[in-house]
């Protein structure tokens, strides 16, 4: 039976109390009905599980106390960089949960000319804290202890121009050029793709990544919906160069 894991996001030391936060607190007593004595995982990113034990519970309050630690190390020696074109709803919030489960290291929400998704300053800042609670969800469940990093939202430009020096490899998927990874003369360490959102890149788009240093890259003939296509390049790039 897979253990339990939560993310609990502030320093943790053995031997001490904590109280859970309250959301959490409320899954673990009233979803989960855990009890006093039961054990579980927390992890706060920095790279170790903290065991657990649960010393009190109320109807809505949890209270731990941490019996050991032990440092474990679930990321890939493979280092992704995911720029994402924005997407609607669910599709965004899967394509980030399945990367960070895949092993994404940093997520990169863009603006493109062709993303249906116009959120204004305030909106992206709650779409900014949704996506992180989506990100320590999916640590939870793929086991990884460190948790990627979620950039504030950009247009398309600026974010592929901040990759101007970045010396590892750049990728564009498009589906109209470009070698597939099978192809590639490639053993990188470090990786950047570029995805786009539903209505794919503009020709412009395109042009532009690729004076900056990307290269084409595609999934072959069957054209892929955006969260598709982002887990599909994740799995291959993880079983070509990572721990797949």
């Amino acid at each position: 039976m897979r253990q339990l894991r939560f993310y609990i996001p502030f320093e943790l030391q053995s031997g001490d109390s904590y109280q859970i936060p309250d959301d959490k607190a409320r899954h673990i007593v009233q979803v989960l009905r855990l009890g006093v004595g039961d054990e579980f995982i927390l992890f706060n990113g920095d790279g170790k599980e903290y065991s657990a034990k649960l010393t009190e519970v109320t109807k809505k309050n949890a209270r731990v106390k941490i019996l050991a630690v032990e440092t474990v190390n679930r990321e890939s020696k493979l280092q992704v960089h995911l720029l994402q074109g924005l997407s609607k709803g669910d599709r965004m919030d899967a394509t980030i949960q399945k990367c960070v489960e895949l092993g994404v290291n940093l997520i990169y929400p863009i603006s493109t000319c062709r993303s249906n998704v116009k959120i204004n300053e305030s909106r992206m800042e709650k779409k900014h804290t949704h996506w992180i609670g989506v990100i320590s969800s999916a640590c939870e469940q793929s086991g990884r202890n460190i948790i990627p990093q979620l950039k504030a939202s950009n247009q398309f430009e600026s974010a592929v121009s901040s990759y101007a020096t970045f010396t590892g490899l750049k990728l564009i998927l498009h589906p109209a050029a470009g070698k597939t990874l099978s192809q590639l003369n490639e053993k990188p360490q470090h990786l950047v793709l570029l995805v786009g959102p539903e209505g794919g890149f503009s020709d412009k788009e395109v042009q532009y990544a690729v004076r900056n240093g990307f290269q084409h890259l595609s999934l072959g003939p069957r054209v892929l919906r955006t969260e598709t296509a982002a887990m599909a390049v994740m799995a291959g790039i993880q079983a070509t160069w990572g721990d797949i």
